[in-house]
């Protein structure tokens, strides 16, 4: 057993010497702006390769995960895949939409060939037998999974993302929290080591991650996307939640994940109505757990800044004073199933090889940072107790339908997180709304960009109703384009190299004018391939770029020429109706003429 212990992380140091050896460090693209779907688009046209795509973040994995820890373990065959997803998109043999795109996933969803372990060294030679469900579907689209990311142990924090390979670092200011428990997915996409991230959301462990790395996140309704393969912490709540830099790039992972068509549209027409839980995120309350604890003034600044801009567009304003009461907080409270652990994983580890073969042996194990005797104990727990769980999660959803048909609600909103985020390690109590609202009822809800204060990021979070995802990413859509939010900006891991001005501009006229068949577009093309391959030379780019602006007056020249023919066809056309309406006219008249003298004479 120890020597799969000591093959495994041998793996994982080849893996990271395979990084050493492809440096890249150069691209026609600036791999740090890129969203996914802009990547799609750059290798369907052929602007870039998957081979370049993944190595370019290999780099900054390699550059930067000492910093951040965000990477637990780097796939060791990722350029092989790239290559071969390369081969096929040159056949014409594309597997599907993500070909070739390279994807992070959360160290506790199994993917075959690389180890799953929940953050906890304990689990270093867990190997799954097969993919995780939800990787299959990704696979089936030609998708590559560039890496697993690290965690907060058995998903347990949200304060932080802690576990065995140690804390992960905020992408923004590496002495602050990322949160938990996706941290290492969240911050993994704002670092640009991937295009897109899954994790997993258990209390708000997909969207906090996601709101203080500056990024979109979503949980989906419970139940909507398959947990199988998955180590999971409470089988009631726990989902797979999807992180990423743009709402359209997770609304495209959605769709694949879920098998829904991404063509839901709000009716522009119809007045919005939004409901604010005032207590919430006022904070004029206390409850024990610091829900109801006032908020940290920027935020609420920032929150009331994106209201009121709210309010002036269709949309109706309604606070809500009975939406987080006594009576929810006990049906959330009673409505937790951390118990359900023991008996998931004894389930979950029978797919995968490895030393651990047991939840006891986990427990037994000393290598990993959280104990896990009290969750052992509740191993074999009864029906009843579980039950009541039910019981109470279904009160909480009745509750909150309630409310919904009251006000006649399509979405609630309020600040992803309350609180500043804090430094690494702390023990303060979160203030956490987003623990406390969709996770409980099963709800899903999407966390997108609120504002930077003290270079550090915040997100507001939208809920929608249950199995209502489209329309959730719809009204999101309507945000991100009306600009009520604030850009993205650039976390603290600087770019490691530049595009410059010349060959961005030629990849923006490739890209508008791709659709065409000249030689032109040929020499371009054959000059992105060719990038990397010899030290770069301005001269080259000067000369396309020319012959760009020589190719677009050519053109202007001959619109001009066919617009100066169009035009004097036109005029001719018009002159000859104008001279044939003459000749009838006149010709109209002088047989009027001659009848009328023949009348004459004849009379």
């Amino acid at each position: 057993m120890k020597m799969k212990k000591i093959a495994s992380l041998i793996v994982i140091i080849v893996s990271f010497f395979i990084i050493e050896v492809n440096a890249l460090n150069k691209s026609v693209v600036d791999v740090t702006k890129i969203t996914m779907s802009e990547a799609i688009d750059y290798l369907d046209k052929g602007v870039i390769t998957s081979e370049e795509l993944v190595k370019l973040y290999l780099d900054r994995i390699n550059t930067y995960n000492s910093d951040y820890n965000a990477i637990i373990t780097v796939n060791p065959n990722i350029i092989e895949e790239a290559k071969e997803s390369d081969e096929l998109r040159k056949n014409n043999k594309k597997r599907g939409l993500l070909e070739g795109i390279p994807i992070i996933v959360k160290d506790n969803i199994d993917v075959k060939g690389m180890p799953t372990t929940a953050g906890a060294k304990a689990l270093i030679d867990n190997y799954p037998l097969e993919d995780a469900d939800v990787i299959k579907k990704l696979r089936s689209e030609g998708a590559l999974i560039i890496a697993k990311a690290n965690m907060s142990e058995f998903a347990f924090s949200a304060k932080d993302s802690y576990s065995s390979f140690g804390y992960v670092s905020n992408a923004y200011r590496l002495g602050y929290s990322s949160y938990g428990s996706s941290g290492g997915s969240a911050v993994s996409v704002a670092l640009s080591f991937g295009s897109v991230a899954l994790g997993t959301d258990t209390n708000s462990s997909v969207r906090l991650p996601a709101a203080a790395a500056g990024l979109v996140g979503i949980r989906p309704t419970t139940g909507k996307i398959s947990s199988k393969g998955v180590i999971n912490y409470d089988i009631n709540r726990d989902t797979v939640g999807i992180i990423s830099k743009s709402i359209t790039d997770s609304r495209i992972i959605w769709g694949i994940l879920s098998d829904e068509k991404s063509d839901y549209v709000i009716d522009n027409d119809k007045t919005i109505i939004i409901g604010i839980p005032k207590n919430l995120y006022e904070g004029n309350g206390k409850d024990g757990y610091g829900v109801l604890n006032a908020p940290f003034l920027p935020i609420k600044e920032m929150f009331d800044n994106e209201i009121n801009k709210m309010s002036q567009k269709n949309v109706e304003i309604v606070y809500l004073d009975d939406i987080y009461t006594n009576t929810f907080s006990k049906y959330n409270n009673l409505s937790v199933a951390g118990y359900t652990m023991c008996k998931a994983f004894n389930e979950y580890i029978k797919g995968t090889t490895g030393s651990i073969r047991s939840f006891g042996d986990l427990v037994k194990s000393k290598e990993k940072v959280f104990g896990l005797s009290g969750y052992y104990k509740s191993c074999n727990y009864s029906n009843k107790n579980y039950n009541n769980t039910i019981k109470y999660m279904n009160l909480a959803k009745e509750y909150m339908n309630n409310i919904y048909n009251k006000y006649n609600l399509d979405y609630v909103i309020y600040p992803t997180t309350k609180n500043e985020i804090y430094s690494k390690g702390n023990n303060y109590m979160l203030k956490n709304v987003s623990g406390t609202m969709s996770s409980t009822i099963g709800y899903p809800s999407i966390t997108i960009p609120l504002g930077y204060y003290d270079n550090l990021p915040y997100g507001l979070e939208i809920m929608g109703k249950p199995n209502e995802e489209q329309s959730l990413y719809s009204f999101a859509e309507i945000i991100e384009k009306d600009n009520y939010l604030v850009n993205y900006q650039e976390s603290s891991a600087a770019k490691l190299y530049d595009v410059p001005q010349d060959v961005e501009s030629l990849v923006k006229f490739y890209m508008i004018n791709s659709n065409e068949d000249n030689a032109w577009l040929k020499d371009v093309k054959k000059y992105f391939n060719k990038y990397n391959e010899s030290e770069y030379e301005k001269k080259i780019s000067s000369e396309l770029l020319e012959s760009f602006i020589s190719l677009q007056k050519e053109k202007n020249v001959m619109i001009k020429k066919v617009s100066v023919v169009k035009l004097i066809n036109e005029y001719f056309s018009i002159l000859f109706m104008i001279l044939l309406i003459t000749f009838i006219f006149l010709f109209s008249m002088l047989l009027t003429f001659k009848i009328f003298k023949n009348l004459i004479r004849k009379y």
